[in-house]
């Protein structure tokens, strides 16, 4: 977002405050600014609170407008996160649940090639350390990777007389490999919880809010394709989607409650920040 001329019908002027720009500059900006809304994600506003904080900024805010990170170790109130299943890896699992919340995931189909064995059939042994393979063969342990990764190989002589190495492995050297991820075992635990009923429940909800979410940018903000090039100007883009989508439904939750013209109360301008 960048600066404007501000809200059109609203007369309210906007600022832009990068999170790269020096805090130096945030402090003089917002002095001579002014603000009395602001709007961002929350590391955003988490670092015009600690400003306040210190004493180096006077903030008098009436309205705080965030969403779109995840929450960290605020809002200790929320105990279920729903998430979808592109999300559902080792580390944003383990995460979740050092925070102290549930993950609510829903099920994810296994990867790989039609016709072969499926990664949960390769059975990891805790005691030995190693991977047993749907014909008890023994995967030892080779290496762990810079992503994390624990990688198992088999024995190329066993495999290479295995009647099922057609259902297993491509490879020239007969040689299978199996990764387990270090946090695999957080996975697990989101699968227990995805088998808990209220979790399930849930989950169900999700369609009902944040998929409706979604459809509502692809359908109604042209967000199916990108008009522009460049990473920088397309988050800039979605951005400004999603904060007037946020502003509307604002706006429309103000209204149900019968508090119309929901800017009139703040005759100042309001900030931006990104």
């Amino acid at each position: 977002m960048a600066v404007g001329d501000g809200i059109d019908g609203v007369g309210a002027a906007q600022m832009h405050l990068d999170v790269k720009t020096p805090l130096s500059e945030w402090v003089s900006h917002i002095k001579e600014f002014k603000p009395n809304m602001i709007i961002g994600y929350p590391s955003a506003v988490k670092i015009l609170g600690e400003l306040a904080e210190k004493g180096e900024v006077a903030l008098k805010i009436n309205r705080i407008v965030t969403c779109g990170e995840p929450l960290g170790k605020t809002f200790p109130e929320i105990k279920q996160i729903v998430i979808d299943a592109g999300f559902k890896t080792p580390w944003i699992a383990k995460q979740v649940i050092n925070d102290n919340r549930f993950p609510v995931l829903p099920y994810k189909r296994p990867m790989g090639k039609t016709g072969f064995f499926r990664p949960h059939e390769f059975i990891y042994d805790e005691y030995f350390d190693c991977v047993l393979c749907p014909e008890n063969s023994v995967l030892k342990y080779f290496t762990t990777t810079r992503e994390g990764y624990r990688q198992f190989k088999s024995d190329p002589n066993t495999c290479q007389n295995c009647p099922s190495r057609f259902k297993c492995t491509e490879n020239k050297n007969c040689v299978k490999t199996v990764e387990k991820h270090v946090w695999t075992d957080y996975l697990e635990i989101v699968e227990d919880y995805r088998h808990t009923p209220p979790l399930r429940e849930l989950y169900e909800h999700r369609k009902e809010t944040i998929e409706r979410v979604f459809a509502d940018a692809k359908e109604k903000c042209a967000m199916r394709f990108t008009y522009l090039k460049g990473l920088t100007r397309n988050l800039g883009w979605v951005r400004l989607k999603f904060a007037a989508m946020n502003l509307k439904k604002y706006a429309i939750h103000q209204w149900h409650i019968r508090t119309y013209f929901i800017f009139c109360r703040f005759p100042r301008p309001f900030a931006f920040v990104a």
